[in-house]
């Protein structure tokens, strides 16, 4: 009986330090590389990149959108800020911000909770605004968006 006892408690410790080093390991390696529709849009929107020092950020008011789920149930809430090319856009994105809003809104409702939940998902998204703002702004003129916020319920 003792050596079951033994042997169940050699098995537990030797399975859980296992777990532990896989959580190590896993926890110390880079994430996974984006090779979908989110890794072409990032690569595109790295090309178009200025000096650091010469972009701005500009914050949009929140955003609620509901989600283009079955049932209508599903809602998403997010908070974006455009990255632009340089200090000279501003001024006239301040001018259109109205129309901005209007595309985000016409977009963001289009996309069901599946489209966006992972990160591959969020990026095409991102490619997604940046192109139809884009539309509106000026080619080139916003470069990222960044989601402050991003919550789906």
């Amino acid at each position: 009986m003792a050596k079951k006892r033994w042997f169940i408690l050699t098995g537990s410790l030797a399975a859980i330090g296992i777990g532990v080093a896989v959580f190590v390991y896993l926890q110390g390696r880079p994430p996974l590389a984006d090779t979908g529709e989110g890794a072409v849009a990032a690569e595109q929107g790295m090309a178009g990149k200025t000096n650091v020092k010469d972009r701005v950020n500009f914050a949009l008011d929140s955003f609620i959108v509901n989600l283009a789920d079955p049932g209508g149930k599903r809602y998403l809430s997010t908070k974006i800020v455009l990255e632009l090319a340089n200090k000279d856009v501003l001024a006239s994105l301040e001018k259109i911000t109205p129309e901005m809003r209007d595309r985000i809104l016409m977009v963001l409702p289009t996309r069901t909770f599946n489209d966006i939940r992972t990160v591959e998902g969020k990026n095409a998204l991102k490619a997604a605004l940046i192109a139809d703002l884009n539309k509106i702004a000026g080619e080139g003129k916003i470069t990222n968006i960044f989601f402050q916020e991003f919550v789906v319920q």
